[in-house]
């Protein structure tokens, strides 16, 4: 059998966290997704890609945790998608977030 259109052979995630003071955590991580075939007789390939992310937490207090992330940290070019074999859909290019959690 043949891959399935735009399902990716391999796929994988890892992250590492580390707290280096009481209310400060510094994560880091890497996505690894392989080739995607864009055609049923797997002929045509979309290559893989890995992107790199980080974040950076302070624990206010118990409740609220704010966060610094930056999403492909390295401004990679990949291909996340392609339509018809001539639409290509480009990944998000280095990206940052603020973000404020809340437990209640």
């Amino acid at each position: 059998g043949n891959v399935p259109n735009g399902v990716p052979e391999q796929l994988a995630n890892v992250w590492a966290s580390y707290q280096f003071l009481e209310d400060w955590r510094a994560r880091a991580g890497v996505r690894y997704v392989g080739k995607k075939y864009l055609d049923s007789g797997n002929t045509t390939v979309l290559p893989s890609y890995s992107i790199i992310d980080a974040a950076l937490d302070w624990s206010a207090t118990d409740s609220l945790t704010v966060g610094a992330h930056v999403r492909n940290a390295t401004d990679k070019t990949y291909a996340l998608a392609a339509y018809g074999g001539a639409q290509i859909i480009l990944g998000m290019p280095r990206t940052w977030e603020l973000q404020a959690r809340y437990k209640f």
